[in-house]
């Protein structure tokens, strides 16, 4: 499986070079390429996906991407999936895709997991594992060893506080009690949340013993 990554949005100039990561490692995958910063590399990166022959293309995203649409046309394949709408996710479909997909607008309440399988289904593609999954880079590994060893964790779990969208975030309250719950009490527990989310994440560590960030 051949797979191209980028990042788009002013926010996001620093990830080309690092967000493949995620990736890296799946042994489903054979090929990564990243899409680069500096206008050389871009073409570089061009010549070669258009030396490739593709029978089918798969963008997940469901939402309008210049740069999605720059890389379908030079890659020229037999068959592409993903949005077909336009800037303001009303549907509008083009001619840029010969699969399109529900637009963010449509599908904003269903699991980001689930909105990437919508264009597997659109070609009607076997879902094998419908279960989201993480390959941490060999650093992280690293240094998530240390972090167990530092606190003699062996059994535990992993809770994640941070979302990407505000309207999916759970108050400091909703978490409080799943850490109390059945299925947590007796586990220590790992928060994991975003710079943004580190105050709502010390309120958890101080709401119950053996829970750490």
């Amino acid at each position: 499986m051949h797979f191209v990554v980028w990042s788009h949005g002013p926010r996001c100039t620093s990830w080309p070079e690092k967000n493949h990561q995620v990736l890296t490692g799946h042994p489903g995958i054979h090929r990564l390429y990243v899409y680069p910063d500096g206008a050389l590399a871009k073409l570089q990166l061009m010549l070669q996906l258009r030396r490739e022959r593709y029978d089918l293309w798969i963008d997940p995203k469901d939402h309008h991407s210049q740069t999605g649409r720059l890389l379908i046309r030079v890659a020229a394949p037999a068959q592409s999936v993903g949005y077909n709408g336009n800037r303001r996710g009303t549907g509008t479909r083009s001619s840029c895709l010969t699969h399109g997909i529900p637009g963010h607008l449509e599908n904003s309440e269903l699991h980001a997991t689930e909105r990437a399988l919508a264009a597997v289904a659109a070609v009607e593609l076997p879902a094998v594992d419908r279960q989201a999954w993480l390959v941490p880079p060999v650093e992280a590994a690293q240094r998530f060893t240390q972090f167990r060893l530092q606190h003699r964790l062996t059994r535990y779990a992993v809770v994640n506080i941070s979302a990407s969208k505000l309207h999916r975030q759970w108050d400091t309250g909703n978490w409080i009690e799943l850490l109390r719950s059945p299925c947590l009490r007796d586990l220590p527990v790992v928060i994991c949340a975003l710079p943004a989310d580190r105050d709502a994440a010390a309120q958890l560590v101080a709401s119950r013993g053996r829970t750490f960030m």
